[in-house]
């Protein structure tokens, strides 16, 4: 359950429909347009009924916990529509912000490729384009250790974290039928596969994504990982975008190598333990950051990768002062 805090009101509803609204506030305000939306809730009797708001680029909207309740608020269909109406926007506005999408690609390429870059910075970059310049919504890189077993070393949100995570944990799912087979996956409506990967497919439409993405990640002949992409859409990717993803897979491989020759970390298995912990110091100060300023954990992760970006840092380094120095990330300590 959450609360939806417009003004001075608080309205209680499902986390789906409070995602939702949340995300389609945002891109009306970057389009300096307004909309009407009638949210589903409750009334003091537990009453099922809808609340009208004004969405616009004077409004303000936030999301809260609020307390679990049995009999939480929920309208696939309002979701659904709503996230609709939000990929417009977005696909509009990647229409206009990349007319060619591999403008500027030799720049964003030799970022990902700096040899000084930590391997969790280095793959944050991979994903971060993912989304700026494809049809993606969300991305995420899972490599192999030693003995085989993959982790989730980059991921866009808690959102794509938890659609990894649920394949790890089941075993099942795109980024897994990757790695194994070494072939791309290409579902751009995951509820096709729901006999293959019924638990992934609950995860995907519990966290409102619809289609998924895999490109191998690859070192000479041996697949060492992947990155996966999901989408909220059924339109799947067009070839721009799949080579797009490929070339960044590539990226991703490449930035690997690159670091290694700079001398910070001698085999890839180093490389992969080196990130694994670096991904531990991350989650441990996502929740000291959400507890610490009483705000959402993937509100506190967006903090921990714009903070370190704008102030020239890494992931790691930010997030060790995160636990070790009470850093809050607003100049505060």
């Amino acid at each position: 359950m959450k609360y939806l805090v417009y003004g001075n009101s608080r309205i209680m509803t499902g986390d789906a429909i409070a995602d939702a609204v949340l995300a389609y506030s945002v891109v009306l305000a970057q389009n300096s347009t307004t909309d009407l939306i009638n949210v589903p809730t409750a009334d003091a009797h537990g009453v099922a009924t809808t609340v009208g708001l004004l969405l616009g680029p004077v409004t303000t909207v936030m999301t809260e916990s609020a307390p679990d309740d049995e009999l939480e608020p929920e309208d696939d269909a309002f979701v659904a529509e709503l996230t609709r109406r939000t990929n417009r926007f977005t696909r509009h506005a990647n229409a206009a912000k990349h007319p060619d999408r591999f403008d500027g690609l030799a720049a964003a390429l030799e970022e990902v490729l700096d040899p000084t870059l930590d391997v969790l910075d280095a793959m944050d970059r991979v994903i971060e384009l993912c989304v700026r310049c494809t049809s993606a919504t969300e991305a995420g890189i899972v490599l192999a250790d030693r003995t085989g077993s993959l982790h989730v070393i980059a991921s866009t949100s808690e959102r794509s974290s938890d659609a990894e995570e649920a394949q790890l944990g089941t075993n099942e799912g795109s980024c897994l039928d990757c790695y194994r087979t070494g072939e791309t996956i290409d579902v751009p409506d995951v509820s096709t596969h729901a006999s293959d990967w019924p638990q992934f497919v609950e995860t995907m439409h519990a966290r409102n994504l619809v289609g998924t993405f895999a490109e191998p990640i690859r070192l000479r002949r041996a697949t060492i990982g992947s990155l996966c992409v999901f989408a909220t859409h059924d339109q799947g990717h067009d070839d721009r975008d799949v080579v797009f993803i490929q070339l960044l897979a590539d990226a991703a491989s490449a930035a690997l190598v690159r670091q290694r020759d700079h001398g910070r970390l001698r085999t890839l298995d180093d490389q992969v333990e080196d990130a694994i912990a670096a991904r531990v110091t991350v989650e441990q100060a996502k929740g000291a950051l959400a507890h610490r300023q009483n705000i959402a954990i993937d509100e506190a992760f967006q903090l921990l990768r714009s903070g370190a970006r704008s102030a020239g840092r890494g992931l790691r380094e930010l997030a060790d002062d995160v636990i070790h120095r009470d850093e809050r990330l607003d100049g505060s300590f």
